[in-house]
């Protein structure tokens, strides 16, 4: 019975609606972690984080958000490209 009660309706709405913006605000946090990780902090320098930056601002992210995101990728840098260029996919190979 949500449509017994005006707050019951506001409520699953408003739950729906956080749930999905939540999921593309840690989409587009994710993919900022990345390009910074990959060209470096510097929004100027840097073009895919710049795109980045640009996206996760027009879907209104937090600017402090995004500024966590690209001050924490750059910790792992030197990991995420060491395990980016080690990974290689192999064929199984049939036992004697």
């Amino acid at each position: 019975m949500s449509g017994h009660s005006k707050w019951a309706t506001t409520k699953h709405r408003k739950g729906a609606k956080d749930s999905a913006r939540a999921k593309v605000f840690a989409k587009l946090i994710r993919q900022v972690e990345v390009a910074a990780r990959e060209g470096g902090g510097d929004v100027d320098t840097n073009a895919s984080l710049r795109t980045m930056y640009q996206k996760a601002r027009e879907a209104s992210v937090p600017l402090d958000t995004i500024e966590r995101a690209i001050k924490r990728a750059p910790a792992n840098s030197r990991a995420f490209a060491t395990s980016r260029s080690a990974t290689r996919a192999t064929a199984p190979t049939a036992s004697p």
